[in-house]
């Protein structure tokens, strides 16, 4: 199936339903509005890891709209950076807004990361599902702009000679550099190709899960768990307990965090055989 061969109608609908939105409406409350119910779907990469490896097909691997929205109904998964803001695109064109993605760079290689920009009004925004901006933050070439969430500030800035926008976020840590991206939007063959690449980045060799809540950000990779806010950063080793903890913070059944860290150990277990017989 091509993932860009449809509107995804069934799951936008399923959506509103599920959240108890009104129609399609394409001003700036509702894109709050929006974004605030969005959120409540958390990054993980739990299913991708499933279905990456239980797919041999490659159009197999995609998880589309229909599959994200029931999956969080059913069993409170969401999904990586793709799938949702591929998801959250289809959602905004059906309300009638004008958006378009565009890919963004990290720290860990470029390409690896996308967002969506919106325009209303002859105004942009920027709205980011993977890294859980849950308040439009406008897209300005004058001036930094700050947006605050419960996990704190969130600052991006233009660089006139790179032409590139930096994101920042500010809490108790400091300053910190997250991604950068150019407002150039990416034909859906691209953002295709960048998608089927992520099937096999460093992200897929450990549990990542990240959702904001109004006490701020929980973040889980591997057996390491952190909550920031504007005002403190905790951390905790979550490994004696671990199922448990993910759980009981994220609502995911132990079955399928078991399923993933099968998965993750057999790989390893088959990448060690490699390495020692020298063919990677």
């Amino acid at each position: 199936m091509d993932p860009f061969g449809s509107s995804h109608p069934e799951a936008v609908e399923l959506f509103r339903s599920h959240f108890g939105l009104g129609g399609p409406r394409s001003d700036l409350d509702t894109l709050r509005l929006i974004l605030r119910h969005y959120a409540r779907i958390p990054y993980e990469n739990i299913s991708k890891i499933i279905k990456v490896a239980q797919h041999p097909d490659l159009e197999g691997k995609f998880r589309l709209p229909q599959e994200v929205m029931e999956d969080h109904i059913e069993h409170r998964l969401g999904g990586t950076c793709f799938s949702l803001t591929y998801f959250l695109e289809q959602i905004l064109l059906a309300s009638g807004f004008s958006c378009h993605k565009a890919m963004a760079h990290m720290q860990a290689g470029e390409n690896i990361h996308c967002v969506t920009v919106v325009e209303i009004s002859g105004d942009r925004y920027l709205v980011d599902p993977g890294y859980l901006l849950w308040e439009p933050l406008p897209v300005s070439t004058e001036r930094p702009r700050v947006s605050y969430t419960p996990r704190g500030g969130v600052e991006l800035a233009y660089d006139p000679i790179g032409r590139l926008f930096h994101l920042f976020t500010l809490d108790v840590g400091g300053r910190k550099w997250r991604y950068r991206f150019a407002d150039q939007a990416v034909s859906d063959r691209e953002f295709r190709e960048h998608w089927i690449a992520s099937f096999s980045k460093p992200t897929m060799h450990n549990i990542l899960l990240n959702q904001l809540t109004e006490k701020g950000q929980l973040y889980v990779r591997g057996n390491h768990l952190r909550l920031t806010s504007l005002s403190e950063e905790k951390k905790a080793n979550i490994r004696q307990d671990y199922h448990y903890e993910i759980h009981r913070l994220f609502g995911i059944d132990p079955r399928w965090i078991e399923e993933a860290l099968s998965i993750l150990k057999q790989q390893r277990l088959e990448w060690r055989q490699r390495k020692g017989l020298g063919l990677g």
